[in-house]
């Protein structure tokens, strides 16, 4: 069985329920059984592969091919040495995440076989693990499973509209699966489960709390906007998620070589599905004004886009210098000055 949906659908929180591993606050009500059995109960016991299983000390979430691959061929092995030990249910959390395509290829020709002879729940973003597993999948968000079917048929023919949705975009935006709170420890979506900004880590909430809370709703990268980097920054990459570092001075804008920057590698980010977060030392001024120019690339009208990150963040881009920069972006996309998503898409 395997849950697949965006970011901060609540799968990874199924799948602690499941094992009985449940973070502070969060509390169930009704049972999981395996053949009629509490799963704890099991003969063979129950594996749990968590999200960030196989982040080995001095292997980071990449920043280079090199380092993917290194970073890959951990998640690998791990994998290797999980699926080896027999069980009768096992439970694995985005167990090719982030990994290069020949491992992720060699991950699911793994996973067939276990399912076979146990019982596989796997959460993961990648329809590509759904088909290879075979059996039923659930299309998850916000907790609840919008539709569900045997794996090839969802995908191929998905019956209710939510469903279709899904499957067209990998997105159920629109379909009343983000009335949630938009901000919690500083963390603020302007697209839930793909982009965000927040203050420093550590600043107004643990780091780590917030770290796990990204790496949860999907995101794989965290965007410095600050002068300097700060030391729980870097600390993120034992959540899986890559550091990327651009000097930006206070109530300052990016200059548009950053821009450039930081727009591509959030559009790299997007077409793998996974979510950005941007911050600043306050989560407010830098912070707006990059997510705002991300939308800007993606073709959002400087008006609409300004509009959309206040809408979320009330106090955020809070000077002149980055109001000004925003319109002078959208000019030069709009003359074709620069080269935006839309036009190499």
């Amino acid at each position: 069985m395997t849950l697949i949906g965006p970011g901060g659908a609540g799968k990874s929180s199924l799948l602690q329920a499941v094992v009985g591993e449940l973070d502070a606050g969060m509390s169930v009500s009704g049972a999981a059984l395996l053949d009629g059995l509490p799963c704890h109960t099991a003969p063979r016991g129950v594996g749990w592969y968590r999200q960030h299983t196989g982040i080995e000390a001095g292997v980071r979430r990449p920043h280079g091919d090199a380092e993917r691959r290194a970073w890959s061929a951990s998640r690998l092995r791990a994998l290797r040495t999980f699926v080896d030990v027999p069980r009768s249910l096992y439970v694995l959390d985005e167990p090719t995440a982030g990994m290069t395509e020949d491992d992720a290829l060699q991950a699911r020709a793994w996973l067939k076989p276990l399912s076979e002879r146990s019982f596989v729940l796997m959460a993961t973003h990648d329809r590509r693990d759904c088909l290879a597993l075979g059996g039923m999948s659930a299309i998850f968000d916000a907790g609840a499973v919008v539709e569900a079917g045997r794996s090839d048929r969802l995908f191929a023919q998905p019956r209710t509209e939510a469903g279709r949705h899904y499957v067209e975009t990998g997105h159920l935006a629109g379909f009343g699966s983000r009335s949630r709170e938009q901000s919690v420890d500083g963390i603020w979506w302007v697209v839930p489960g793909v982009l965000c900004g927040m203050s420093r880590p550590g600043l107004v909430a643990p780091a780590e709390r917030q770290f796990r809370q990204l790496a949860d709703a999907g995101v794989r990268h965290l965007v410095t906007l600050e002068e300097e980097v700060p030391a729980l920054a870097r600390s993120c990459s034992s959540f899986g998620i890559v550091h990327h570092h651009f000097h930006i001075s206070d109530m300052d804008a990016p200059d548009f070589d950053q821009a450039l920057a930081f727009c591509r590698l959030a559009e790299e980010a997007v077409a793998r599905n996974e979510g950005i977060a941007f911050h600043c030392r306050g989560g407010l001024g830098r912070t707006g004004t990059a997510i705002a120019t991300v939308l800007l690339w993606y073709g959002e009208p400087v008006a609409s886009a300004i509009a959309r990150v206040r809408g979320t963040q009330a106090y955020a881009i809070q000077s002149q210098t980055q109001t000004h920069f925003l319109h002078q972006f959208a000019d030069r996309l709009s003359d074709g000055h620069l080269s935006a998503v839309s036009s190499h898409s």
